[in-house]
C-alpha cells in the first residue's frame, strides 16, 4: 500500500525520505521498495514502537532514531484510551513513571541528522505533533523546500489549531 503517495514520484528521483512518526516501519519498508536509493530516516517516540520499527527494517538500510517531533524539550507519553491514541507531549501534569522522550523541532531533525533539503520527502503523521510545525517559520520554510510533503493532521489532538487554520496553512 501507499498511502503517502510516494509512487507517484518516478523511481529514484527522491534523495531523501523522512519518516517523521514512523511507528514500527509499515511506511518507511513501503518507501524503500518505491524508492530503492533513497536515504530514509525514520523517526519514532515509542519505545516499543521503535524496538519494532528497529527489528523490520533490519538490513534495509533505514536509519532509526527514538525522539519525538517537538519543541526541544522532554516529552512525557499520554496513554490514550486506545493505543492508536497514544501520544508524546511536553505537558507538566505527566503520570508518576510514564515514558520519556526528547522531542526535536523540524529544523533541529534536519541539522542533527545532517538531512539535506535537495529533493527531500517528508511523511508526517505525528499524532498531534504536528502543531509544532504549524506557525513556525522555519519549519514551514523546510516542508515548502521539500520534494513533497504527505501529513495526517490531528488538530483536536493537538488542541493548538482549528481545522479552518489547518485548511489556510
Amino acid at each position: 500500500t501507499d498511502m503517502y503517495g510516494i509512487r507517484l514520484f518516478p523511481k529514484n528521483s527522491i534523495k531523501t525520505i523522512l519518516d517523521l512518526g514512523a511507528n514500527i516501519g509499515f511506511c518507511s519498508v513501503g518507501f524503500r521498495f518505491f524508492q530503492p536509493n533513497a536515504r530514509i530516516i525514520a523517526i519514532e517516540p515509542d519505545k516499543n514502537n521503535y524496538n519494532m520499527l528497529v527489528k523490520n527494517v533490519e538490513n534495509l538500510e533505514i536509519e532509526t532514531y527514538n525522539i519525538a517531533l517537538g519543541n526541544g524539550k522532554e516529552f512525557s507519553k499520554q496513554e490514550g484510551r486506545f493505543a492508536v491514541t497514544h501520544k508524546f507531549t511536553p505537558e507538566t501534569n505527566a503520570v508518576e513513571g510514564a515514558e520519556k522522550c526528547q522531542s526535536l523541532l523540524l529544523g533541529d531533525v534536519i541539522e542533527k541528522y545532517k538531512i539535506e533539503l535537495d529533493r527531500l520527502f517528508i511523511k508526517i503523521d505525528t499524532e498531534g505533533a504536528e502543531c509544532f510545525i504549524f506557525n513556525h517559520l522555519p519549519s514551514e520554510e523546510i516542508i515548502r523546500k521539500s520534494i513533497g510533503t504527505s501529513m495526517e493532521t490531528h488538530n483536536r489532538i493537538c488542541r493548538t489549531f482549528t481545522v479552518e487554520e489547518t485548511i489556510k496553512w
